[in-house]
């Protein structure tokens, strides 16, 4: 996508960005990123569309240019999105999530119309990584817990993107602990078989 010739416009709550203008072959796509980043991280993406790709990025709750909310329950996530979308004037859009915008994605669709769901790098069953978040609750709910992030972040690839790409994961991302524990609630809450563990 040649992003020197499309209109994008940045709109409020949450902060979206659209690119593109809408045409009656190709859905609108809508992309929403993962855990601490922002709608910066599509831009790569981006590059590679077609021209005048219809397309609205979106930064959730409380990342990048979005405020920070009272719920990052995917369901109150989900809603938000949707002022999005609307305020955007799409129409059942094909959703791309990546990591928790890839649940996101699919709670997106069990509400709204769309025309698919895209879902990168997010198992929808949280398994072993909702049992490794459980094991490091109290350091995830501590000073220190950046401890955890980091060691997350080490297993992701990065030193193996280029020099740019790897700038942008380093730099375009807010690892607050509000959003830890926010949008990783459920996990936190279930044991892997949904039952409260702390209700023996």
């Amino acid at each position: 996508m040649d992003t020197t010739h499309i209109d994008t416009h940045v709109f409020g709550d949450p902060a979206g960005e659209l690119h593109g203008t809408a045409d009656d072959v190709r859905p609108p796509l809508l992309l929403l990123y993962g855990l601490t980043f922002d709608r910066r991280h599509w831009g790569p993406f981006l590059a590679q569309l077609p021209a005048g790709r219809r397309v609205l990025a979106v930064d959730l709750p409380g990342h990048g240019a979005s405020p920070q909310s009272t719920s990052y329950a995917p369901d109150d996530v989900a809603a938000a999105v949707h002022r999005a979308v609307t305020a955007a004037g799409l129409d059942t859009p094909i959703v791309v999530g990546h990591s928790i915008g890839g649940l996101l994605a699919t709670v997106y669709a069990a509400g709204h119309p769309v025309r698919g769901v895209v879902n990168i790098d997010q198992p929808l069953l949280p398994g072993p990584f909702g049992e490794l978040l459980r094991q490091n609750e109290e350091l995830l709910r501590g000073p220190e817990y950046l401890r955890l992030w980091e060691r997350l972040t080490a297993g992701m690839g990065i030193d193996s993107l280029t020099p740019a790409a790897r700038d942008l994961v380093r730099t375009a991302t807010t690892p607050r602990q509000d959003l830890f524990l926010g949008y990783w609630h459920d996990l936190l809450s279930r044991s892997v078989g949904g039952r409260d563990p702390r209700a023996s």
